[in-house]
Formats: C-alpha cells, sequence, structure tokens
C-alpha cells in the first residue's frame, strides 16, 4: 500500500453492482459489527445479494451523496458507508 491507495485486480470488482465486494463487506463487518450480524440472522445466505440489492436501489433513487451521507437501513436496520 502506497498513500494509503492499494491497487487491486479489475476481477474483484464486481461489474454489475459497481462495487468491490470484499472491500465493502469487510467495512461494513469492521465498523458495524452488530448490524451486520442482524441482517446476517434475516437474511440468512442471501445477506450480500440483500444488501447489495438495497445500496443500489437507494444509489438510483437518491444518488451517491445522499446514500454516503444518510447511509442506508434495510429491515430498520442503518448501515453507514461513511465515516
Amino acid at each position: 500500500m502506497v498513500n494509503a491507495f492499494e491497487e487491486r485486480h479489475f476481477s474483484n470488482y464486481n461489474r454489475v453492482d459497481c462495487v468491490d465486494e470484499d472491500w465493502l463487506f469487510n467495512f461494513l463487518q469492521a465498523t458495524q459489527e452488530k448490524e451486520v450480524i442482524k441482517l446476517q440472522a434475516i437474511h440468512g445466505s442471501n445477506y450480500r445479494s440483500k444488501v447489495l440489492y438495497r445500496l443500489n436501489n437507494q444509489l438510483k433513487t437518491f444518488g451517491i451523496i445522499e446514500v454516503l451521507r444518510k447511509g442506508i437501513t434495510d429491515n430498520n436496520i442503518k448501515l453507514k458507508l461513511f465515516f
């Protein structure tokens, strides 16, 4: 890592959902473990796809600035995407 930048191979990037899934879910797990555990209990094995669906839906509806400011909510569980 140089200057807080880590180069990743393009195969790590999910082109359909426009996100590096590993980084997103590692961030959520590291910063909001209780919320992640609740969502995993609700969605089970579909947890990742449900969060990605909610994220994309909110981005299309409100735009990236609003989603970064307010985060996303799924089943009354709020996830922050920016600190």
